[in-house]
């Protein structure tokens, strides 16, 4: 073979390679088959960098795959209070002590430890500082805290990739630090959450393990590739 023909060959076969999609050079997460699914969860905090602590008693909620790999969410806090002064934090037209929430999620590689993870992100409207994003809003001792920001990263904890079944298992976890989150980074770009609590906008950070249970009773298989 000339080198011309050598040469031309190769040039084909690298522009190929530079065509591919993004995705496709990209570790990508799915499961087997879009579906509604309940989501129970038990204690858990918000804890922001300026020390403020809001505790909760129960999670619940509902959600659905719309696509292989991602969906919508919708979570209710239960048992909310502050931890200053111990009164209830309470969103507007919900029972007292009761946050609510929703979203999307999309399932994504955390490159820092390679493994499943889970991205929420706000769906609010209403940008609170520039590409931060409304996700809740409460009331706390009669003051209107916002929580805002472009999302949260967890991990999953079962199945494990390969694996199959009818429930799977969402965790987020604080970092050593107050207010940050353990892992924030999805292809390169940073994920947290904003508080307007006290006047200040400081970063905070969410710690709960919750259980998403599909309604239609039918395994799911998680895809890493």
């Amino acid at each position: 073979m000339s080198k011309k023909v050598t040469l031309l060959a190769l040039t084909a076969v690298c522009t190929a390679l530079f065509a591919l999609p993004t995705a496709a050079s990209a570790n990508f997460l799915h499961v087997s088959s879009t579906g509604a699914f309940t989501i129970s969860g038990g204690a858990f905090d918000w804890r922001t960098t300026s020390g403020l602590k809001i505790s909760c008693t129960s999670i619940d909620g509902s959600g659905q795959f719309t696509t292989t790999t991602t969906g919508t969410f919708t979570l209710l806090y239960h048992g909310c209070k502050d931890s200053t002064f111990g009164l209830s934090c309470t969103s507007t037209g919900q029972p007292s002590g009761t946050v609510k929430t929703a979203g999307e999620f999309h399932l994504v590689t955390i490159e820092t430890i390679n493994a499943a993870g889970v991205l929420l992100t706000p769906l609010g409207p209403t940008e609170v500082t520039p590409g931060k994003r409304l996700d809740m809003e409460m009331s706390c001792f009669g003051v209107t805290t916002k929580f805002f920001g472009n999302g949260l990263v967890g991990t999953i904890s079962h199945p494990a990739c390969g694996g199959s079944s009818k429930t799977s298992g969402w965790v987020f976890k604080h970092s050593a630090t107050s207010g940050h989150q353990q892992h924030t980074k999805v292809t390169g770009v940073s994920y947290d959450l904003e508080t307007n609590a006290g006047g200040m906008h400081t970063t905070v950070s969410f710690e709960s393990s919750f259980t998403i249970t599909y309604t239609d009773g039918v395994a799911r298989t998680l895809t890493c590739t």
